[in-house]
């Protein structure tokens, strides 16, 4: 048996198993437990059934040969281990992000992961915005460089983080189908990009969408509810203020009285809007950020029945409670003030006529 056993062919077999078992372990998956497994029954029948495999040693040239192939296969494994990554850091002021851990806390759990995995990190991007519909510049910004062969990979704390929408999932998800992004690490999801790799990751997005979904709908709910019990559902509008307790809004002392004499100065009809303006800027009247208010600022809450009592909410109208700054005498005047001054101005023909 010893005569008819062809070392070349054993070369070759056990060749084409330790590049087998160097990509396994490169991967860092199951795959390398099942190779040693293999590999060492493989090393049990040997030594039973093939006694001249452990004397092809001894021959200087196999020998040789034999260091070559684990020179050449562990400098093939060491190329590939520094592989080029974004890190993408995304949490928004959004109700979505409210449980998602800090930008801070995201970056130190990446970059731990970026030097276990011998990564090079070639820029750390942070964005501080909704990732419910498309349009994130930075996001954007990365997958271009991607495209343009800057990094092959990402480094995110979950794909939530990348994509809560239907566009810029399937953007990541082409792009790792056509080899554009090779590889996505996540200390908190694994993924690979193989077939299972890719649908689990559909599932993902999937996921984070629908709990977008979810949360919008219940949100929309409970404003509704709270509109049929005449509470105002959002932040209270200029001259309110909101209380946590009661969830209610109440009358800002400092800022209503200057609301209403803006109401009562715009109603006597003797001021436009440029006007009113001026008056009530010199009052000292500002919106929240300490901002002096525009035209369109006053024209906009000299048209909110909210200051009457009257809560208009996506077009529908419900009886609010709260306590009213004006009467609903005198925003009805102002609305027929400001309806008369929007009419176009009819020209005195004969007028015209006479300065011919």
């Amino acid at each position: 048996m010893g005569e008819n056993f062809d070392s070349k062919f054993f070369i070759q077999l056990l060749k084409k198993c330790l590049i087998l078992i160097f990509k396994a372990w490169q991967k860092r998956n199951v795959l390398v437990l099942d190779f040693e497994v293999r590999l060492g029954k493989a090393q049990n029948f040997a030594k039973a059934k093939l006694p001249i495999f452990f004397s092809f040693a001894k021959d200087e040239r196999q020998s040789d040969n034999f260091n070559n192939i684990l020179t050449s296969t562990n400098m093939e494994n060491t190329k590939d281990q520094t592989k080029k990554f974004f890190i993408y850091a995304r949490k928004s002021t959004d109700s979505e992000d409210r449980q998602v851990r800090s930008i801070g806390d995201q970056l130190s759990e990446l970059r731990e992961l970026a030097d276990k995995e011998n990564i090079e990190v070639v820029d750390v991007l942070v964005e501080k915005q909704t990732a419910k519909i498309p349009g994130r510049p930075i996001f954007a910004e990365m997958l271009k460089r991607i495209e343009t062969g800057e990094a092959t990979g990402i480094l995110a704390w979950h794909p939530d983080r990348l994509a809560r929408n239907s566009v810029d999932g399937g953007q990541i998800i082409y792009l790792v189908d056509t080899g554009v992004i090779q590889e996505m690490k996540f200390p908190t999801f694994w993924f690979d990009p193989t077939p299972q790799g890719k649908f689990m990751l559909s599932i993902a997005f999937g996921q984070s969408k629908y709990y977008v979904d979810n949360l919008s709908e219940n949100i929309k709910r409970g404003h509704r509810q709270k509109l049929k019990n005449g509470i105002w559902p959002q932040k209270a509008p200029l001259g309110f203020l909101n209380n946590k307790e009661t969830k209610q809004i109440y009358i800002d002392k400092e800022k209503a009285p200057i609301i209403k004499r803006a109401f009562e100065t715009y109603a006597a009809g003797n001021h436009t809007l440029k006007n009113l303006r001026k008056i009530i800027n010199g009052l000292g009247l500002k919106s929240r950020t300490g901002d002096l208010l525009s035209v369109s600022n006053y024209q906009y809450f000299l048209q909110n029945p909210i200051y009457c009592g009257v809560i208009r909410y996506n077009g529908e109208i419900y009886n609010g409670k709260h306590k009213p700054i004006i009467s609903k005498k005198l925003f009805d005047e102002v609305q027929e003030v400001m309806t008369r001054k929007s009419k176009p101005q009819k020209t005195d023909k004969m007028k015209f006529f006479l300065l011919l």
